[in-house]
């Protein structure tokens, strides 16, 4: 009874155009070929911009991180010593900028500032200080909160000329 079942099952499969034939294969196949080659070559032509879709695996590490409360007619900001690696060492360039986010969290998890700092990777690193000013920030005491990088995104550092 269950051969018959599945016979009769197969049976149907085969006149409702279930399998496909060698020449559907076939085209399939030419098909997919030729959408290959072709994304090999616009990945060809792409040039420098060939490692967009690449990630170089940035490491940050941030040390010295100092709260400097407002003066009576400024604006408070928070200072750290930051260093940055890329670990990725298939990565193809040499010199990008990455544009990093950084949160400041109070000591219960809110977030009280969002900043973004471009830096210049060259050969693999970057190493300074840097200074994020914390604008509409009235607090005057700040121990417990954190400076956080959030994200980062990345460019190729390219030039190009004018034409006048």
């Amino acid at each position: 009874m269950v051969k018959k079942t599945v016979l009769f099952v197969l049976a149907i499969l085969l006149l409702s155009g279930c399998f496909a034939s060698n020449d559907d294969v076939d085209a399939l196949k030419k098909q997919v070929n030729s959408l290959q080659n072709e994304l090999e070559s616009v990945k060809n032509n792409l040039g420098a911009y060939q490692s967009l879709g690449l990630d170089p695996k940035i490491k940050i590490e941030l040390s010295n991180i100092k709260f400097l409360p407002a003066s009576r007619y400024g604006t408070p900001e928070v200072t750290a010593d930051i260093k940055v690696l890329q670990q990725n060492d298939q990565f193809p360039l040499d010199k990008y900028t990455i544009q990093i986010q950084f949160s400041v969290r109070d000591s219960m998890g809110n977030e009280l500032s969002d900043n973004f700092q471009a830096l210049s990777i060259e050969n693999k690193k970057y190493q300074a200080n840097i200074s994020l000013m914390l604008y509409g920030i009235k607090k005057k005491d700040f121990s417990g909160c954190q400076l956080i990088p959030e994200s980062l995104s990345w460019h190729p550092n390219i030039r190009f000329k004018i034409k006048y």
